[in-house]
């Protein structure tokens, strides 16, 4: 429908070059001056000289074309230039200028093409053959490079604040990889895949990190040596275009611990009972963090204890009155437990006292009273003990002879 890549964008033409194609390196520096000057964010250059072995070039004015480069990029241009087509392994200038980003060219199966320069200052591939243009159909790195341009225009279209390294990030976290896996000199990082890149900037997920799945955990193993319960944080990886640089974790709100980006557990030391949350947060390069993730756990590994160690028995006819004293846990009890002699008696945690019937027992029998306190995760108190003797609870029994005082 004669639209391009970027239809919608407000084009600068600079004319450098003559109808042949030819032209010197003042002219490009009066062209990207120009440019700069009159508020261009993006400056694509389809041209090229040999130039090997970078920074040796053996061009006319090659120091002042570097300084108007260098000098456009430092005032927050983007700079895009073909890579040449020479089949060199190595890249044309300006391509060459690591403020500029090389385009090579790849052809309709994804394969690099022939002719298109590559090594180690390539950036990115573009499609550069049959491409179909308001004057005719050509082929070339001088194709490929405008697309890349283009694309970083879209970007840019949709946040104006974005800075040429964040474009540049927004690319290389999802382009399709050619060639060997990452960057590598024939494909740079890969062909630029626009929509993924869109999707990424409108999801704000330049800026932050995020997690690969919302798995986090609190995890419990027992220390034979010491008969001790260990807790273990552990998550799964966060991911970044930038690169995560850590992992932060929190208790309760409060900060423990900086971890590098390589582990996903963290053990706690020395924690004391209680009730915790643990919130864990992913770190970028930029200091940006993702959502928290959050895991509640409970720490007890102390038993309950008692307030004092008196037991009272009060007898009450054929029945005794146990009593205990309080005892406390720092979580919570769930109950005390009453053993009289064999005889066990399960009793709430809000009641402090237990009556049994000792009618059954004879008299001068002697009854083992322990009582011990258990909290919430199972935890025994020491156990309180006492003693007690059945008295003679029987009434006397006439035998028919009178009583003679």
């Amino acid at each position: 429908d004669g639209r391009g890549i970027s239809s919608g964008v407000k084009i600068m033409p600079v004319k450098v070059l003559d109808d042949n194609g030819a032209g010197d390196m003042f002219s490009i520096i009066r062209g990207i001056l120009w440019a700069t000057i009159n508020g261009a964010d993006i400056i694509n250059m389809s041209l090229g000289v040999p130039c090997y072995p970078y920074p040796y070039c053996p061009v006319q004015a090659f120091e002042w074309g570097e300084a108007y480069l260098n000098w456009s990029s430092a005032n927050g241009v983007l700079l895009v230039a073909a890579s040449g087509n020479n089949a060199y392994p190595w890249v044309a200038w300006p391509a060459a200028n690591p403020n500029v980003w090389a385009i090579g060219a790849v052809d309709e199966t994804l394969n690099r093409s022939f002719y298109s320069n590559s090594g180690q200052s390539l950036k990115f591939v573009m499609p550069g053959d049959n491409i179909v243009t308001s004057v005719d159909t050509d082929k070339g790195t001088s194709m490929a490079s405008p697309q890349a341009a283009a694309a970083a225009a879209i970007l840019k279209g949709i946040d104006s604040s974005l800075t040429v390294k964040e474009i540049e990030d927004a690319f290389i976290c999802t382009v399709e990889d050619l060639g060997e896996a990452g960057w590598d000199p024939e494909y740079g990082y890969g062909l630029i895949q626009i929509e993924a890149s869109v999707t990424l900037i409108e999801e704000a997920r330049l800026q932050n990190p995020w997690w690969l799945d919302n798995n986090f955990s609190i995890s419990t193993f027992e220390n034979i040596e010491d008969e001790t319960t260990s807790f273990r944080a552990n998550w799964s990886e966060a991911s970044d275009c930038n690169e995560v640089a850590n992992y932060q974790l929190y208790l309760n709100s409060e900060y423990i611990e900086t971890i590098e980006v390589e582990k996903t557990t963290f053990e706690f030391q020395d924690i004391e009972d209680g009730e915790y949350t643990a919130e864990i947060f992913a770190t970028n390069i930029y200091g940006n963090k993702t959502e928290a993730l959050l895991a509640s756990f409970t720490v007890d590994q102390n038993p309950p204890i008692w307030m004092n160690d008196l037991i009272e028995m009060e007898l009450l006819e054929k029945e005794l009155l146990i009593s205990w004293p309080l005892a406390e846990d720092t979580i919570g009890l769930s109950e005390y437990v009453l053993i009289v002699n064999e005889t066990t008696y399960r009793v709430s945690s809000q009641n402090q006292s237990y009556t049994i019937d000792i009618s059954e027992y004879e008299e001068l029998d002697e009854l083992l009273i322990e009582v011990y306190a258990v909290d919430v995760s199972g935890n025994e108190s020491e156990s309180l003990s006492d003693v007690f003797i059945v008295p003679d609870i029987s009434p006397p029994i006439y035998d028919g002879i009178p009583l003679i005082e």
